[in-house]
C-alpha cells in the first residue's frame, strides 16, 4: 500500500462513485477500480459496496476513511514544513475568493499567523493586476488559467428552526413548492436551485436576493424564507437556523482553484495555493 492508493481511495469515498472519481483523478476507471480491489484485497476486507448508483462505504471502509485522512493530512503537512524549513515567506499576493470568501479568509488568518510576514489582498476577479489566486465555481477559459477542482460540495436547504419542516432530517424539492426563497446572487447555486425545482415541477418562489451570504442566512434566522446554501455554512450558522440535506438529487457545487498561466506565481501565493489544498478539509469545522 503506497500514499496514491490512499489518496484514490479517499477520492472514491468522497465521490460515492468510482467513475466520478476516475475523472477527477485523470485515471481510467477499470484502473482505479483494480486499484480498489488490490487495497481490499491487502486490507483482506469490502471497503465498499458496490451499488447501482456508486459506491458506500462498508463500516471497515468508514474506519479505514478516518485513518486514511489523517495519515494524507500527516504528510502533506509534513512535506509543508520540510518545504519552508528556515525560509521565512515575505511579500504579497492577490486573491480573488467569489466563492468560500468566508471560509477562505479564515484559512488566510490562520496561514498569516505562521507567516507573519506575507500579505494579501482579496480582489475582484478583473482587478488589475490580475489576482494570483482565484477560487470559483465558475469554469474559467483554460488558455488563460491554470486550476484544478478544489472541493465537491453539498448544498443544503437553510430553514428556521421554527419552521414546521425543520425537524426533518432531509427534504425533498417537491416539499418546497410552497417556500418563499432567498437566494445569495451567487449565479452558479442560484441557477442550480432553479434547474433542479424546474425538474421537481415547480419555480421558485424569490422574496429577494441579498449578496452577502451573511445576510441570506440572518433573514432564514429571522424566518422571512428558506435558503440553498454550501454545507460549509453550517459553521457559521446562527443556533436557530438547520441545514437540511436534499433528497432524490445530487444537489451538489464544484469549486476550482485557479492561478494565471501568464503570470510568475508569487512564492507567498504558491504557499498559500498549498496551504488552501492542505487544510480544505477544515472548512466544515465550527469555529468559536
Amino acid at each position: 500500500m503506497d500514499f496514491n492508493m490512499l489518496r484514490y481511495f479517499v477520492t472514491v469515498a468522497d465521490e460515492g462513485s468510482i467513475s466520478r472519481a476516475a475523472e477527477v483523478l485523470f485515471l481510467s476507471q477499470p484502473s482505479l477500480s483494480q486499484q480498489i480491489q488490490r487495497l481490499e484485497k491487502e486490507m483482506n476486507t469490502r471497503l465498499f459496496l458496490r451499488e447501482a448508483r456508486g459506491v458506500a462505504l462498508t463500516p471497515a471502509g468508514h474506519i479505514f476513511l478516518r485513518y486514511a485522512r489523517s495519515v494524507l493530512e500527516q504528510t502533506a503537512n509534513l512535506k509543508a514544513e520540510l518545504s519552508f524549513l528556515g525560509e521565512e515567506i515575505t511579500g504579497e499576493t492577490r486573491i480573488a475568493a467569489e466563492s468560500l470568501s468566508t471560509p477562505l479568509a479564515r484559512l488566510y488568518c490562520d496561514f498569516h499567523r505562521r507567516h507573519p510576514h506575507a500579505q494579501a489582498d482579496f480582489v475582484h476577479l478583473n482587478s488589475v493586476p490580475a489576482p494570483e489566486i482565484v477560487v470559483t465555481t465558475n469554469v474559467l477559459d483554460r488558455l488563460v488559467w491554470s486550476g484544478r477542482e478544489l472541493l465537491h460540495e453539498e448544498l443544503m436547504i437553510a430553514l428556521n428552526t421554527g419552521h414546521p419542516l425543520a425537524r426533518r432530517t432531509g427534504l425533498s424539492l417537491e416539499e418546497l413548492k410552497d417556500e418563499v426563497f432567498i437566494f445569495s446572487q451567487n449565479r452558479e447555486v442560484d441557477r442550480l436551485v432553479t434547474r433542479y425545482c424546474a425538474a421537481a415541477g415547480f419555480v421558485p418562489k424569490v422574496a429577494m436576493e441579498c449578496y452577502s451570504m451573511h445576510t441570506v442566512m440572518a433573514l432564514v434566522s429571522e424566518g422571512v424564507g428558506v435558503a440553498v446554501l454550501p454545507v460549509y455554512w453550517g459553521a457559521y450558522k446562527p443556533d436557530n437556523v438547520v441545514l437540511l440535506p436534499v433528497s432524490g438529487v445530487d444537489f451538489y457545487r464544484t469549486v476550482y482553484l485557479y492561478h494565471p498561466r501568464s503570470a510568475q506565481h508569487s512564492r507567498v501565493a504558491r504557499a498559500f495555493e498549498e496551504f488552501i489544498m492542505q487544510n480544505i478539509h477544515t472548512l466544515h469545522e465550527k469555529k468559536a
